[in-house]
């Protein structure tokens, strides 16, 4: 960039850039750099970790937390403070469903399958899950049509499941009730 001449005062450390009002001290300059790099240098370093699984314990994945009871139960405590524990209520309402409702008659069926829709799918439901409006008028329909299938809340589970995977379980471990269940679980080890 050229700068006439009458734009320009130099002083020892700082270039002040009189038309446009900026001035940047060459140390400032160096600290921001320096910072930038070592927020890099950190970021790399934890992405590395995380790939040979030095930092990471399985307990961070939402499956092995969901099979945990202890990290479950305050997964389900964290749930209640966000104000979102209906996704993990449906999550294993309706997986519970699907391993067990093919044994069941076509009425039995049904009406479970009910039960779960009037808690969970629909906006007249009570504690009303975060679903696409495709996915709640596709259970929907099937609810209402002669034969209820197994699979009814397959691909709700699906939707809940990244719903909670890409939010809500990352927030988790990151709390401190994460942190101390953690420890207790890597103590018992």
């Amino acid at each position: 960039v050229y700068f006439e001449d009458r734009y320009l005062e130099w002083h020892s450390d700082i270039l002040c850039v009189i038309g446009t009002g900026l001035a940047w001290s060459c140390q400032t300059w160096f600290v921001l750099i320096e910072a930038q790099r070592r927020v890099t240098k950190r970021r790399k370093q934890r992405q590395t970790e995380t790939r040979r699984g030095s930092v990471m314990t399985p307990y961070y994945q939402i499956a092995v937390g969901l099979k945990t009871p202890k990290l479950l139960e305050a997964f389900e405590a964290h749930l209640v403070k966000e104000l979102a524990v209906e996704n993990l209520q449906f999550y294993q309402k309706a997986t519970a469903f699907a391993d067990v409702a093919r044994d069941w008659t076509d009425a039995t069926r049904k009406l479970r399958a009910r039960r779960i829709c009037d808690v969970y799918v629909g906006s007249n439901a009570l504690l009303p899950v975060n679903l696409s409006m495709q996915m709640t008028q596709a259970i929907l329909d099937e609810l209402n049509s002669k034969r209820v299938t197994a699979q009814i809340f397959d691909e709700a589970i699906k939707e809940v499941f990244d719903l909670m995977n890409k939010g809500s379980y990352p927030r988790f471990t990151n709390s401190a009730s994460f942190r101390e269940v953690h420890a207790e679980l890597e103590g018992s080890l």
